[in-house]
């Protein structure tokens, strides 16, 4: 497991039992359930991560992550990327993190926007993405189950030169002049 973070709906073994997260509080606090015996207990989140720094904690793949078995990981350091490129990851990254703080997503208008508009003010974000985008980031996240595949990758965008000769556009822009010359409501076929 390449990190441990605490997570709503997340089952893991403590103390020999089961415990399963119900809610994270903005002050730090973990409220558990033990599964065995339906016990509610509350921890701090710092102590439960001290504990799993020790060997205390193991988290269980409960067989609700949707991501790839066979999922690439990278090696390379983040240093290694643009400033621009890491400050969108990390960006991108709080969304998710938002969003999954809060248990199980669900992609909808009514659930995600307010998620979105919180994470932007944390942030203080003056442009938050639409659901749509967060859907993207988290399909992309969750096939690769790294942070790496939050990275933009503009490159693979393509090139921004016209494909087209200076002389095709000029023909091109001609052929259009006559034909609204000849009418001004010419259609696509007539310039063709």
């Amino acid at each position: 497991m390449a990190g441990f973070s605490l997570k709503k709906h997340m089952v893991f073994d403590w103390q020999e039992t089961e415990y399963k997260v119900l809610e994270l509080q903005e002050n730090g606090q973990v409220v558990l359930e033990n599964l065995k015996d339906g016990l509610l207990a509350i921890e701090t989140k710092d102590k439960l991560l001290s504990e799993y720094k020790e060997g205390k904690v193991a988290a269980k793949n409960t067989g609700t992550s949707l991501a790839c078995a066979a999922a690439p990981l990278f090696s390379r350091p983040l240093d290694e990327i643009s400033e621009r490129d890491r400050l969108e990851m990390q960006r991108r990254k709080h969304y998710l993190d938002s969003i999954f703080a809060n248990g199980t997503p669900i992609f909808t208008k009514d659930y995600l926007k307010p998620l979105i508009e919180k994470a932007a003010v944390e942030i203080g974000d003056n442009r938050p993405p639409g659901q749509a985008t967060v859907y993207r980031w988290y399909c992309r996240y969750r096939r690769y189950n790294d942070s790496w595949a939050l990275i933009p990758r503009l490159d693979l965008r393509g090139s921004r030169k016209l494909k087209q000769s200076e002389l095709l556009l000029k023909i091109t822009e001609e052929a259009i002049e006559e034909a609204y010359k000849q009418s001004p409501l010419s259609s696509g076929e007539d310039v063709y």
